[in-house]
């Protein structure tokens, strides 16, 4: 994945997790009980927290960066909840995202497959 679309703002550029520490925050805190009364609003700070981790886009900033062992996961995901409503995002555009962004930080390290895509180890001077 190279971006991710969020409405009204088009395509954003992605970027490799900050710290794969940073993921496994996410994935611990990831809500999974429908039935807790604050379900909907950690898992819309999950999501958020998810499209912090993994936009770089030169158009965005969300401050703070997130730091994985002094911060709070579901804390930053409301900075960057905020930082988006600002922005005019539509709400109901940011579960998807956010679901999009999780999928794809989470597939991280990369495969072989990737590596070798990305990147030449030949000397092109031989």
């Amino acid at each position: 994945m190279k971006t991710i679309t969020l409405s009204p703002l088009g395509d954003l550029t992605v970027r490799p997790p900050p710290t794969l520490a940073a993921v496994a925050d996410l994935t611990i805190a990831w809500p999974v009980d429908e039935e807790d009364r604050l379900y909907r609003s950690k898992l819309i700070r999950a999501c958020c927290a998810a499209l912090g981790l993994a936009i770089d886009d030169p158009r965005f900033r969300f401050p703070p960066e997130y730091v994985s062992m002094s911060m709070d996961i579901l804390a930053y995901g409301e900075s960057v909840l905020e930082f988006l409503l600002a922005n005019r995002v539509e709400l109901d555009k940011i579960p998807a995202a956010g679901h999009a962004a999780a999928n794809w930080l989470s597939s991280w390290p990369a495969t072989e497959a990737e590596v070798v895509q990305q990147v030449n180890f030949t000397d092109a001077r031989a």
